[in-house]
């Protein structure tokens, strides 16, 4: 299963559970790391922590 579809499943298992503002959110963060770690031809999911460190930093970088 790759990380888009763990994302999709992950999600329909939490629906109902948060606003849906806050499960937009989530939803829109982690494709946006899916995305960088593609961009990077590196794993999403299970995540490495210096990936999630590198991640951190570039939103740093960009001012998020």
């Amino acid at each position: 299963m790759n990380a888009h579809e763990t994302l999709s499943k992950t999600i329909e298992k939490i629906d109902g559970a948060y606003a849906p503002s806050t499960m937009r959110a989530y939803k829109d963060n982690f494709e946006r790391f899916i995305q960088f770690c593609e961009d990077l031809q590196a794993n999403a999911i299970p995540a490495d922590p210096n990936k999630i460190a590198s991640y951190i930093l570039h939103l740093m970088k960009c001012g998020l």
